[in-house]
C-alpha cells in the first residue's frame, strides 16, 4: 500500500492509502464515491479526478441519495454520516449504533435511510426529520450487509447467522427468511425490478432468490474461498462477485454461467458496483485501489496500477502536435494507440454524453476508433 507521499495529485481514481471497502456510482454516473480505511473520497468519473477527501473515521460503506446530492457513510465510530456532494461539507451525524455502522442504503424515494451493523441490528431513519423509526429489526449476530428493495417499503439484511431477511417497513414485521448459505451473509442485492435478490456468503456461493415465487434459491458456486461483495446491472443480465481470491467474476445471469474472470487487484475485491447504465464495473480492494472496468469485455478502462489513465488522455493532442505520432501518456515508450486508450476514450465519452459536458473532437474520434486521421485532428 502506497503513503499520501507516494500518490501524485494527477493519478485517476488514486489516493487511498489503505484498503477500499465500498464503491458507488451517483445515480447519474458521473461521480464514483470510495470509503476504506482513510476515509472517504469522491471522483469524477470523466477523468478520475478527485473531488472531496474527507478525512472521517474507517468508513466502512459509502451510497448516494436517489437525487445524487447527498452522499451517506458508515464507519467504526458507531455513527451514520451525511455528505453534501456539491459543497463538500458534512451536513449530520446520525448515532445509536453500538458497533461499526457495516452497511448503508437509502430508500429508492430518499425518504428513508439504514444502517447495519456489528450490534446486529438494522437502524431506519426518517431523513426529513432526523429521527430514528421505533421498529425492531434484528440479526442473532452481526449485520454485514442491507439494501432496499427498488419498488417496495421492503429492506433487506444480511448477517453472520447465515441467513437473509427481508423486514417490512411499514410494519417492522419480518416478511421472510431466506436460509441456504453456511457461512456468514456478507453482501445483499436487488435487481432494479425488485424481483431478485442476489446473497454472497463466506462461503463462495452466490444465492439467487426469486421473489415473486415461494420457490428454493439457486445456488452459484464461485470457486472464491470465500465471498464479500455482489452487485446485479441494471439490466439484470449481469452478475459481479468480488472476494477473497483478489479478482472479479462476472456471470450471465441468463445462463448462470461466469463470462469474465477480471484480473488485477493484489488483495481481497472488498466492493463491486455497477454504473447507472450499466456499461462499466467499479470495484475496490485490500490492494488501495479502485479500477474501472468495461462490463461488456472486461478490459480495465481506468484505475490503479497497470491500466491507461483517462486523465493523460490531453497528452495525445500535446504530443500529436509536437511530434507529429500519436501517443497517451508519459510513462508509455510506444507512439501508438492502444486498445485501453480507446475504451478510456469511450468512457469519457459515455460519461459526457450523460452530464452534458463537451468533449473535443479528437477524444470523439479516438472513441470511435477512427486512428487513420487522429494526429491531425489532435493537432487541430
Amino acid at each position: 500500500m502506497r503513503s499520501e507521499d507516494d500518490i501524485e495529485a494527477t493519478d485517476p481514481f488514486v489516493g487511498h492509502a489503505g484498503a477500499v471497502w465500498s464503491v458507488a456510482f451517483r445515480p447519474d454516473g458521473a461521480v464514483l464515491a470510495s470509503g476504506g480505511e482513510d476515509g472517504i473520497r469522491v471522483w469524477h468519473m470523466s477523468d478520475g479526478h478527485q473531488l472531496w477527501h474527507w478525512h472521517s473515521t474507517r468508513t466502512r460503506s459509502v451510497a448516494f441519495s436517489p437525487d445524487g446530492t447527498t452522499l451517506v457513510s458508515g464507519g467504526a465510530d458507531r455513527t451514520v454520516r451525511l455528505w453534501d456532494v456539491h459543497t463538500g461539507q458534512e451536513q449530520g451525524v446520525l448515532s445509536g449504533n453500538t458497533g461499526t455502522a457495516r452497511s448503508v442504503a437509502f430508500s429508492a424515494d430518499g425518504a428513508l435511510l439504514a444502517s447495519g451493523g456489528s450490534d446486529g441490528v438494522v437502524r431506519v431513519w426518517d431523513v426529513a426529520h432526523g429521527y430514528e423509526l421505533k421498529l425492531s429489526l434484528t440479526h442473532p449476530s452481526r449485520v454485514r450487509s442491507i439494501a432496499f428493495s427498488p419498488k417496495d417499503n421492503i429492506l433487506a439484511s444480511g448477517g453472520s447467522d447465515r441467513t437473509v431477511r427481508l423486514w417490512d417497513l411499514h410494519t417492522g414485521v419480518q416478511q421472510r427468511r431466506l436460509a441456504g448459505h453456511t457461512g456468514s451473509v456478507r453482501s445483499v442485492a436487488f435487481s432494479r425490478d425488485g424481483e431478485v435478490l442476489a446473497s454472497g456468503a463466506a462461503d463462495g456461493t452466490v444465492g439467487i432468490w426469486d421473489l415473486s415465487a415461494d420457490v428454493k434459491p439457486l445456488i452459484l458456486y464461485s470457486q472464491m474461498r470465500s465471498i464479500w461483495s455482489v452487485a446485479m446491472n441494471p439490466q439484470r443480465s449481469k452478475l459481479a462477485i468480488g472476494g477473497e481470491d483478489e479478482s472479479v467474476q462476472v456471470w450471465d445471469c441468463g445462463s448462470w454461467e461466469q463470462r469474465m474472470h477480471l484480473t488485477g487487484h493484489t488483495g481481497t475485491v472488498w466492493s463491486v458496483a455497477f454504473s447507472p447504465d450499466g456499461r462499466f464495473l467499479a470495484s475496490g480492494g485490500d490492494d488501495a485501489t479502485i479500477r474501472i472496468w468495461n462490463a461488456e469485455n472486461g478490459e480495465q478502462v481506468a484505475g490503479s496500477r497497470g491500466s491507461d489513465p483517462i486523465s493523460e488522455a490531453p497528452a495525445i493532442k500535446e504530443h500529436a502536435a509536437s511530434t507529429g505520432s500519436v501517443r497517451i501518456g508519459k510513462n508509455y515508450e510506444s507512439d501508438t494507440i492502444r486498445p485501453s486508450h480507446i475504451a478510456a476514450a469511450k468512457l469519457k465519452v459515455a460519461i459526457a454524453d450523460r452530464t452534458g459536458e463537451e468533449v473535443a473532437p479528437w477524444i470523439r474520434k479516438l472513441a470511435a476508433h477512427d486512428l487513420s486521421d487522429a494526429t491531425s485532428s489532435a493537432s487541430s
